[in-house]
C-alpha cells in the first residue's frame, strides 16, 4: 500500500490525529490518565505570583488561553481540576522577597545544581542525558508515514536515521563525562500495545465524534475515508500516543535524566512515498515546550501536565539550553531557520531557530527537553548524504566534499552542550574541563562501534 507523507506541520495541528481532534472540555486525551492534583502539593509556596504569571504569559499561553481555567489573585492560583465542573485546586504563591524551603521536588538538575567541576574533569561529568531517537523505524516506518523510497530502491526511514545519529552521539557525550541512556536502542516499539489491540478505542472515538459507521480500513492513499477509518486511527494511537507514553514512563520512572535530547529529521511534503518529490528546501529548528492553545488547556490532563512543568521550573533550563544549542547547530549544519506557517508554534526567546510547541513528549517528559529538527530528508542533496551512512573524513556528494551528515548533526549538539555547561556550571578553577573537552571530542571521533559504518537499512 502506498502511503503519502503528511507534513509534520499538518499532523501537529491535531486536525488529522486522534491526539487532539474534537475533544470536549473536561475530557482526558487518548490513553491519558485522570490527573492527581495532589501531586502539585510539594510545590505549594515555591513560585511567586510574578513568576507564575510570567511563565504563563511568555512560555505556555501567549494568547491568555489559560484564563479560561486558571484564576490568579494576590496569594494563590485557583485552577479547575475539571474544566467542565466547579472543582478547583488552590496553588499558594511564594511571597515576593521570601525564600523557598529546600525540598527535593524533581529528579533533574539544572546546570547550576550539578556538582562543582574539579580540576581535570570533563565538562559534562555527572550530567545524566537521555537520547530519544524519534519515531520507531524498521518495519514500522511506513505505518509512521516517515519513510520514502529512492530511485535505486533504497529507503529512507526517519526512525532508522535518528537511531544511527543517537548511536554516534552517545559515545561522544560519554567521552565528555556524561552518563547517557538511549530511550530505544533498536527499531522496535517500547509500548506493548499494537494497532489491533487499539481498534475498539479507535472505533469508539470515531463513533463519539459523529461517525456512526466508520470504515474498518482504507483501500489506498487516495481513499478519502482514510482519516476516519478505524485502521488509521488505531495506528496513530499505537505509534504516536501509546509509544510516546511508554517512553515517558521509562524516562520519568527509570532513567530520570537531567535533560532529554529528542532527535528528529524534518521533511517537506513528498506525495507518493514510492515516487517521492525531492525538493530544494532545507532548514533547521529546535523546539521547547510551550504555546498551549485554548482547546488543549480545556483537557484536564494537559492542563495538569503544563502546570507541573511550570511549577518545577523546567521551562527556564529548557530555554537556556535551546539558546546555546541553536547557534551551535546552525553553525555545524549551515542551515537557515525554518519558519512555521501556522500558529501551532511560536518563536521562543531571541534566537530565530527556536520555537515553542506543545508536543506529547516535551509535555510528558518531566525534565528539560530539546527537540531537534535539522535537515529536510527529501531535499535532493540531503537524501544522498543520508544514504552515504556514517563515515569518517569527507566524501564527494554532488561535486562537494561533505562530512557524514550524522556526524554533522552530532557535532552541533556536542558544541552547544559544551558551550552551555562551560558557561553555566560551577567550576573550582576557571577553564576546568576545556582540555578534557578537547581530548574527549577526539576520543569520540575514534570510539565508534562497527555497526555505525553502514547505511541505514
Amino acid at each position: 500500500m502506498r502511503i503519502p507523507f503528511l507534513p509534520k506541520t499538518l499532523v501537529a495541528t491535531g486536525l488529522l490525529t486522534l491526539g487532539c481532534i474534537g475533544l470536549q472540555a473536561g475530557e482526558i486525551t487518548p490513553l491519558g490518565k485522570k490527573p492527581r492534583w495532589q501531586k502539585l502539593d510539594p510545590f505549594q509556596g515555591q513560585v511567586t505570583r510574578g513568576e507564575f504569571e510570567s511563565a504563563l504569559r511568555e512560555v505556555y499561553s501567549a494568547d491568555s488561553s489559560w484564563k479560561s481555567t486558571i484564576k490568579v489573585d494576590a496569594a494563590s492560583a485557583t485552577i479547575r481540576e475539571m474544566a467542565d465542573k466547579e472543582v478547583t485546586y488552590e496553588l499558594e504563591f511564594l511571597r515576593e522577597g521570601e525564600q523557598t524551603a529546600e525540598r527535593n521536588l524533581k529528579f533533574w538538575r539544572a546546570a547550576t545544581e550539578l556538582p562543582e567541576l574539579q580540576p581535570g574533569q570533563p565538562v559534562l561529568s555527572g550530567l545524566k542525558i537521555a537520547i530519544d531517537p524519534g519515531h520507531i523505524g524498521g518495519e514500522w516506518a511506513k505505518m509512521e508515514e516517515r519513510c520514502f523510497q529512492l530511485d535505486d530502491g533504497s529507503e529512507i526511514k526517519e526512525g532508522d536515521l535518528t537511531l544511527l545519529t543517537a548511536q554516534i552521539l552517545k559515545p561522544m557525550l560519554e567521552a565528555l563525562g556524561a552518563r547517557v541512556n538511549l530511550v530505544r536502542d533498536s527499531a522496535a516499539p517500547l509500548t506493548t500495545q499494537r494497532p489491533r489491540l487499539l481498534q475498539s478505542r479507535a472505533k469508539l472515538f470515531l463513533v463519539n465524534k459523529g461517525f456512526a459507521n466508520p470504515p474498518p480500513t482504507y483501500s489506498s492513499s487516495a481513499d478519502k475515508s482514510r482519516f476516519i477509518s478505524i485502521q488509521w486511527q488505531a495506528e496513530k494511537l499505537f505509534y504516536r500516543t501509546a509509544e510516546i507514553r511508554s517512553r515517558a514512563e521509562k524516562i520519568n520512572l527509570f532513567i530520570k535524566p537531567d535533560i532529554v535530547l529528542c532527535l528528529h529529521f524534518n521533511a517537506e511534503a513528498w506525495g507518493d512515498s514510492d515516487q517521492p518529490k525531492l525538493v530544494e528546501a532545507n532548514h533547521l529548528h529546535l523546539l521547547v515546550n510551550g504555546n498551549y492553545s485554548l482547546g488543549e488547556l480545556a483537557h484536564d490532563d494537559i492542563r495538569f501536565e503544563m502546570l507541573h512543568r511550570l511549577v518545577s521550573g523546567t521551562h527556564k533550563e529548557e530555554l537556556a539550553l535551546a539558546m546555546a544549542l541553536a547557534p551551535a547547530m546552525a553553525k555545524s549544519t549551515g542551515l537557515p531557520p525554518y519558519v512555521y506557517p501556522g500558529d501551532n508554534a511560536r518563536p521562543a526567546g531571541t534566537n530565530p531557530y527556536v520555537f515553542s510547541r506543545n508536543l506529547l513528549a516535551n509535555r510528558l517528559y518531566r525534565c528539560p527537553v530539546i527537540y531537534f529538527e535539522p535537515f529536510v530528508m527529501n531535499n535532493k542533496i540531503v537524501a544522498k548524504r543520508l544514504m552515504k551512512g556514517y563515515f569518517t573524513g569527507r566524501t564527494l556528494v554532488e561535486d562537494r566534499l561533505e562530512k557524514s551528515i550524522y556526524r554533522e548533526y552530532a557535532e552541533g549538539i556536542i558544541k552547544g552542550l559544551v558551550e552551555y555547561y562551560l558557561k553555566t556550571r560551577n567550576q573550582t578553577e576557571t577553564g576546568v574541563g576545556r582540555l578534557q573537552n578537547d581530548r574527549g571530542s577526539k576520543a569520540g571521533r575514534g570510539g565508534q562501534s562497527s555497526n555505525l559504518s553502514r547505511s541505514p537499512q
